[in-house]
């Protein structure tokens, strides 16, 4: 189940424990989640060991962008690292294309990320 965290407007600890107690309080409890920005992922996992869970054994959690914040913690945060100078070639290759009148129908193209599996998703 994919469970969007809409009301999130700013990187406050507190909007994360609220949003990770609106999630931990689900029946049934999600056993993983993934959390699109290191930051709140970082908030997020303190969230959990508060509310007395253990990541991973209870509840896995991974994220992007790893800057190094998630090394940092204990245990140390699985990342997706997009490849962003690649993401911004493909972008520049399609808006050109289209502005000289290039194929304007839906594609899809494939950018290699970078798992890095670490100790927040080993169970």
């Amino acid at each position: 189940e994919i469970i969007q965290l809409e009301d999130l407007i700013r990187d406050t600890d507190a909007a994360y424990t609220r949003a990770i107690t609106a999630i931990c309080d689900r029946t049934p409890r999600p056993d993983a989640l993934f959390v699109p920005i290191e930051l709140a992922a970082v908030f997020a996992l303190e969230s959990l060991l508060r509310r007395g869970l253990r990541v991973p054994d209870d509840v896995m959690l991974a994220t992007t962008s790893d800057t190094g914040r998630g090394l940092h913690t204990s245990p140390q945060l699985t990342t997706l690292e997009w490849n962003y100078p690649e993401l911004g070639r493909q972008a520049t290759t399609l808006l050109l294309d289209l502005i000289d009148g290039g194929a304007s129908a839906p594609c899809e193209i494939v950018v290699p990320t970078t798992l890095s599996p670490r100790a927040s998703t080993r169970r």
